[in-house]
């Protein structure tokens, strides 16, 4: 279950992540455009030139926020990767510790099972036995008994 949450942790943060590259690629496309603006404007008049770089500011700390942003994402990724990758050890060690104690009680079952075998075929012995001796104590009384 926990990492069935990861997973999805996981997931979430990689459509964050290729969210925010979106935005980033729109954001480079923005800056494109912007400089392209600021060149034309600085063509037409110095006064449009100051509203540009005003524009082009803003979008570069969009970018910045974005990158950061990403920076962010990555370092989240980085760290719910590693808590996946902890998890899978841990629940690794963890079948393997049962599947080793498993095997064990296994063989002890399987010895205590041989034991109460053996321990079945003496008492199937002396009861054999027995009836043996008391068959012959009979036979020995009814002789007895006709002399």
């Amino acid at each position: 279950n926990m990492l069935k949450q990861t997973v999805g942790a996981l997931k979430q943060s990689l459509f964050r992540k290729e969210s925010m590259v979106e935005d980033l690629l729109r954001a480079e496309r923005d800056r494109d455009l912007a400089a392209e603006g600021v060149r034309m404007q600085m063509e037409s008049a110095s006064a449009s030139a100051a509203a540009a770089e005003r524009q082009l500011a803003a979008a570069r700390q969009h970018l910045d926020t974005a990158k950061a942003a990403a920076a962010t994402a990555e370092g989240d990724l980085l760290a719910a990767r590693g808590e996946a990758a902890a998890e899978l050890r841990r629940l690794t060690e963890s079948t393997d510790w049962d599947a080793r104690r498993a095997a064990d009680d296994f063989e002890a079952k399987a010895h205590e099972l041989t034991s109460l075998k053996r321990r079945h075929e003496e008492s199937q012995e002396t009861l054999r036995s027995t009836r043996a001796d008391l068959a012959s104590a009979r036979e020995a009384s009814s002789r007895g008994e006709r002399e």
